[in-house]
């Protein structure tokens, strides 16, 4: 886990930083300081990122939809229910949630308790806006190998049921083919050859005007 430190910099952003492609990115911002909240949504939007904010870290929660955001953006330190508690919340109803920490204590047992719940990383108030845009960007670029690695997986998983229902008409095949040739076989062991064969000599013996017939019987392999 990370953690950085630093004074919020808005002014910093355009001195240098070259944009990373964020435009499709949403953002929710979670923090009981309304000033701070602010400025750091200002900040962000500058950038091309489309913030939902919220003071009221109860009402955060009520307002997320799993897949909703592509990251939650929320500090540790806030009365009632704390950045942890809100944490465990999202992650319990999206798994796959990205969730960075705001903290402005430099606390050891917050730390553990955050990535343990899964957070993604801790960064420390006040911090460097470049520091959480850097995370931010991480953050895209794991969503998109993620997506990348599910579609793969649903492609694997479509060419394997499409592999099982090829297996399954072949054997569908294997039964069929069975019962025909049970049947030949019952057929078979119906005819009386022997006696349809000396009937056929006897017959063709009359016509030819022959006392006597000979049968040779060939295999057809030979």
């Amino acid at each position: 886990m990370k953690v950085f430190s630093g004074y919020m910099q808005c002014d910093a952003i355009s001195k240098g930083f070259e944009s990373m492609g964020n435009e499709s990115m949403k953002v929710m911002l979670i923090d009981d300081d309304r000033e701070c909240l602010e400025a750091l949504g200002d900040c962000l939007e500058i950038e091309g990122y489309e913030t939902l904010q919220f003071v009221d870290p109860l009402l955060a929660l009520e307002s997320y939809v799993p897949g909703s955001v592509d990251a939650i953006v929320t500090d540790i330190n806030m009365p009632g229910i704390n950045g942890i508690q809100v944490l465990q919340k999202i992650k319990s109803l999206d798994p796959e949630a990205f969730v960075i920490m705001l903290t402005g204590y430099a606390d050891v047992e917050n730390s553990i308790s955050s990535l343990n719940s899964g957070a993604y990383t801790l960064l420390r108030k006040p911090l460097k806006i470049h520091d959480l845009l850097s995370t931010l960007v991480e953050v895209r670029d794991k969503r998109r190998e993620n997506t990348e690695l599910n579609k793969k997986a649903q492609e694997l998983d479509r060419t394997t049921e499409d592999l099982d229902k090829t297996y399954e008409e072949l054997q569908n095949h294997v039964v069929a083919v069975d019962q025909v040739q049970s049947v030949i076989s019952k057929i078979h062991a119906a005819i009386d050859l022997p006696h349809i064969l000396n009937e056929m000599v006897a017959h063709v013996s009359h016509l030819l005007g022959c006392q006597y017939s000979v049968i040779k019987v060939r295999d057809g392999d030979r």
